[in-house]
């Protein structure tokens, strides 16, 4: 299962780096993938993760959770 969400905030390959870490430490996330350029985050998914604790990880590195986009 796969979840495309939008991740505000990035502004470099750091950045997206980062956030590729911090969301693939979340339960149920088998793997992520960073867009810097269209600043988005593809996770792919065991299970249904649950999109307000990704949005409090992201806050907590300095992001911000945009708009879901599948």
């Amino acid at each position: 299962m796969k979840k495309i969400i939008e991740v505000k905030g990035m502004t470099c390959g750091e950045c997206s780096r980062h956030v590729a870490i911090e969301l693939g430490r979340v339960k149920g996330v088998i793997s992520v993938s960073v867009d810097l350029s269209e600043g988005i985050a593809e996770l792919e998914l065991e299970h249904p993760v649950n999109l307000t604790k990704v949005a409090y990880i992201l806050d907590d590195i300095g992001y911000t959770l945009g708009k879901t986009i599948k």
